[in-house]
């Protein structure tokens, strides 16, 4: 009976590895790879790097395919692939829904000058003017888009003082996102 059992036991494994040859289901550590992992420690670094809205570095996005590139089973590496592009998509869209539209201008701020709170960041942003836009600390990160492109900027001075304006984009910011000078952009507020 305990020979039925392990034919059986055997017929499940072939067919769920799709291969008779065992051995070439596991290879050595693939060059670049100080160990293997297991599809459990690959979805949970995914999962990890890629929740909630924050920005994912190039070194984190590098660390999450290392884990696929090093999969004890080579099997596994297209199924974590499509697992990995399902999590990137989800993230993706989480972080456009969180973007909110502003109406802003752009003002030219000097290089070597300094602005209200004593520096001059190369990407600045006024920000707390009578113009409606959110009232953020000093050196808050603020990211925009406009078509297609996106940079960081830091809130760096006070305006703008129109009213309807939310930001003010310094020379740069606007060099970077393409901006003509007056118009609608893409914002979030980054922690």
């Amino acid at each position: 009976m305990p020979t039925t059992l392990t034919a059986a036991a055997t017929s499940v494994l072939l067919a769920f590895t799709g291969t008779g040859h065992h051995h070439h289901q596991y290879q050595h550590v693939p060059k670049g790879c100080a160990k293997h992992f297991t599809v459990p420690m690959a979805q949970r670094a995914i999962n990890a790097t890629y929740r909630g809205t924050r920005d994912v570095t190039a070194h984190e996005a590098r660390h999450v395919h290392l884990y696929i590139h090093c999969q004890w089973s080579t099997l596994h590496r297209p199924m974590l692939n499509r697992y990995l592009d399902r999590a990137i998509q989800e993230w993706r869209t989480r972080v456009q829904d969180s973007y909110q539209t502003a109406y802003v201008s752009y003002y030219y701020d000097p290089p070597g000058s300094t602005n209200c709170c004593g520096v001059n960041y190369y990407y600045g942003v006024a920000v707390c003017g009578s113009g409606g836009g959110p009232c953020v600390p000093m050196g808050t990160p603020i990211e925009f888009e406009y078509d297609g492109r996106t940079v960081v900027a830091r809130a760096s001075d006070h305006g703008p003082y129109v009213a309807g304006r939310q930001f003010d984009l310094n020379q740069n910011v606007r060099a970077a996102i393409g901006f003509p000078g007056l118009g609608y952009v893409q914002y979030r507020i980054l922690k």
